[in-house]
């Protein structure tokens, strides 16, 4: 869990002198030296906050408390800023709650009073719902039926249904984005360049997160649908053409083979970890 002071040493030296300027209204200020904090978009910035936020990581972790998968603690799942605690009681978020609460004021830096709400956990056997009361400081925590973590939708049930309909959403708008670009079928750009732009900004949005889930045909038929009827535009095909004459044309595969794919090599990234990982360990 414990990261060195040499790589933060290093780290910190390679960023000390980074500039930055900003942006409004279109004019653009006088280049400045960053003292406090990271560049939005930095190439150095995630593993900087990654370095500047372990020590929470190690206090959340050593304090035994949260969720466990048998013997191994795995009470806050994080990437960057984005954190999540896991507990299978009140008293045990509060717990956590507290101990991040506690780790900000003394860092000096506010939690974001917006993002942090709880989302209770549906019990398959009575397919009820507690509804904790937990405190960020001196502030109740709301309780919401969905919630966002690391770009995916989480309900109680952590059904897949609700996270599919965001990937939709979201698809649908990246797709009108590029249509001013070119990306419309007839009297566009090249069938090619559109399955190119296609594959690259579209279809990664529209799986993203899925894999952990691994839905059923069923859950995935929007998106199955959505991707067929958008190749056949792209390769102004009529829509009553075979779905397997357009998947050969565009080189594409359905939905449900890209998050399988992407599932193996999830698997894959966490095989190749240290033994000493907590994914590995789970997997295990």
């Amino acid at each position: 869990m414990g990261i060195g002071g040499g790589l933060w040493n290093i780290l910190c030296s390679f960023y000390e002198h980074a500039s930055s300027v900003v942006k409004w209204m279109g004019n653009t200020s006088d280049e400045f030296i960053i003292e406090q904090g990271v560049r939005q978009g930095g190439i150095l910035s995630a593993d900087l906050y990654k370095v500047y936020i372990n020590q929470l990581l190690d206090r959340l972790y050593y304090c035994g408390f949260g969720a466990k998968i048998g013997d191994i603690i795995c009470n806050a799942p994080t990437c960057a800023d984005d954190l999540s605690t896991l507990g299978d009681s009140t008293q045990e978020l509060q717990m956590l709650c507290s101990i991040a609460n506690d780790y900000s004021k003394m860092e000096r830096y506010e939690l974001q009073p917006k993002k942090s709400v709880v989302l209770p956990h549906l019990k398959k056997r009575s397919k009820t719902t507690d509804t904790p009361v937990i405190f960020l400081g001196d502030q109740q925590m709301p309780v919401v039926d969905k919630t966002t973590h690391v770009g995916v939708v989480r309900t109680p049930d952590n059904s897949p249904t609700t996270a599919i309909q965001e990937n939709l959403q979201k698809a649908r708008r990246t797709l009108y984005s590029l249509m001013s670009a070119g990306l419309h079928g007839e009297n566009g750009l090249d069938p090619e360049t559109c399955i190119h732009l296609f594959r690259t900004y579209v279809i990664p949005i529209l799986t993203y997160g899925l894999e952990i889930y691994l839905p059923s045909p069923n859950d995935i038929r929007p998106l199955e649908m959505f991707l067929k009827k958008v190749l056949k535009q792209i390769l102004s095909i009529p829509v009553t053409t075979a779905d397997p004459a357009s998947f050969i044309l565009s080189g594409l595969v359905p939905v449900e083979a890209i998050i399988h794919l992407r599932a193996l090599s999830l698997f894959g990234n966490i095989a190749l970890l240290d033994d000493s990982s907590i994914e590995k360990k789970i997997s295990i």
